[in-house]
């Protein structure tokens, strides 16, 4: 998608909004979680999201031929400051993580997540971390370990015997981070992953994104569905949903934000 498009959104002061930073789970989850914001908002919701494999909170990543900006040199914070504070704005701060496999130290990503977290506080936002996968990653071998990075992230260095280590640093960090903030923290349980440790599975992506929204357990049971469900014509628009900028083999490509708006009102921008 290049340069066409839905026109810039229009500033409300009512609209209830929802910004979501995150990589890989993000992008997989997409329709789960507009489908759950929109069910708790009870109406017309703004999203402003961040996702992408591999995206990394303070360098830009190239995969796969695709190069975008780190989550903290993206467009998204340029566009929250040109819109009117909505009547309730929640952050989300999740997929923390891959930094690691790009050899950065634990200290230095939570600087880079505390920055963002700082920014999105001071455009009014309740914001909500999720941690690291923690009980996943430690339930992984060296066989399986060296499988999803060769997989995921070819590039990388970092070793199994670090790799557990990082992870735990980086979390308890970011759990400090949450404390001297008071922030909600949200540590993902162990069922929902599966043989790949660090995407929630797909039968899982309903409760986890609905108990990461919460910040509480969910009963599955509970979860709506029919009335939720996103439409055929709204499932087009997600899959269409495209970043304000990146470069697919050097080419740059941009799309107008929102890039994708839906039956009741809603709206998605990617960054």
């Amino acid at each position: 998608m290049s340069g066409e498009g839905p026109t810039a959104l229009e500033p409300t002061e009512t609209a209830e909004r929802l910004v979501v930073l995150g990589a890989s789970n993000v992008a997989f989850g997409l329709p789960t979680i507009v489908t759950a914001a929109r069910e708790l908002a009870g109406g017309p919701i703004e999203m402003f999201m961040t996702a992408a494999h591999g995206r990394s909170y303070g360098l830009a990543s190239n995969v796969m031929g695709r190069r975008i900006v780190s989550i903290r040199d993206c467009g998204l914070w340029n566009a929250l400051d040109a819109l009117a504070p909505a009547s309730q704005t929640n952050a989300l701060v999740t997929d923390v993580g891959n930094d690691l496999l790009y050899g950065v130290a634990p200290a230095r990503v939570a600087d880079w997540v505390a920055e963002c977290v700082d920014r999105l506080v001071a455009r009014g936002a309740r914001v909500r971390v999720v941690g690291l996968p923690l009980h996943s990653i430690e339930g992984v071998g060296r066989r399986r370990f060296a499988f999803f990075q060769k997989i995921f992230f070819p590039f990388s260095r970092l070793r199994f015997d670090d790799a557990r280590a990082l992870s735990r640093e980086l979390d308890e960090r970011l759990q400090a981070l949450c404390h001297e903030r008071s922030l909600a923290f949200v540590a993902p349980p162990r069922a929902w992953y599966g043989w790949d440790p660090i995407h929630v599975r797909r039968a899982r992506r309903a409760v986890a994104w609905n108990a990461i929204l919460r910040a509480s357990e969910v009963d599955e049971r509970e979860i709506p569905r029919e009335k939720t469900r996103l439409r055929a014509g709204e499932r087009f628009a997600l899959r269409r949903a495209s970043h304000e900028e990146r470069r697919v083999f050097g080419a740059l490509k941009r799309a107008k934000q929102p890039c994708a708006r839906l039956n009741d009102g809603s709206t998605l921008s990617l960054f």
